[in-house]
């Protein structure tokens, strides 16, 4: 299988937030059959869809992959779990949360995956650190694949959540 572009979407608000993210990109560079390019700066971000008002650490990841989108999303999985993860409902606080937001220009869908992720261009905590790694990228619509650019769309964004997203370390 050829390689495909890939970002990941990080976040963390219970405990050490910037370690769980600091730990997670770590486990995701030895990832067998995975090329890790770089991390966005971290950002600390205000909750959207959370029961708790504790910020949120934020960032995304871009590698490159042979691996299917199942077989990432398995060690993907399997390195929250590491973490210290464990099931909960989606609004509650998590030690890690690692999503796959884009995997090349293809579309995946079953009951645990979709992708593209479902809500990625609803949330400035993905559209911001995203913006830190690419200017464009390209968003599968049926059988064919479009042109998003990410800057474009955040100048015009009317952030219906009030989210507050500041920069706390740079890549």
């Amino acid at each position: 299988m050829q390689t495909v572009d890939v970002f990941l979407g990080l976040g963390s608000n219970l405990g050490n937030s910037k370690k769980n993210i600091l730990e997670a990109v770590n486990l995701i560079q030895n990832i067998k059959d995975v090329k890790y390019l770089q991390r966005s700066k971290l950002y600390k971000t205000s909750p959207v869809d959370c029961r708790l008002d504790k910020d949120f650490v934020n960032a995304v990841c871009h590698l490159r992959t042979s691996l299917s989108p199942v077989q990432l999303f398995d060690q993907i999985q399997s390195i929250e779990k590491k973490l210290g993860k464990v099931k909960k409902e989606k609004s509650e606080p998590r030690v890690i949360d690692i999503d796959i937001l884009i995997y090349g220009d293809q579309k995946y869908e079953s009951s645990s995956l979709q992708i593209p992720h479902p809500s990625w261009k609803d949330r400035l905590f993905v559209l911001i650190p995203l913006s830190d790694l690419i200017d464009e990228i390209f968003i599968p619509v049926g059988n064919k694949s479009f042109p998003f650019r990410i800057k474009e769309y955040i100048s015009k964004f009317e952030n219906p959540n009030n989210e507050t997203i500041e920069v706390i370390e740079h890549a």
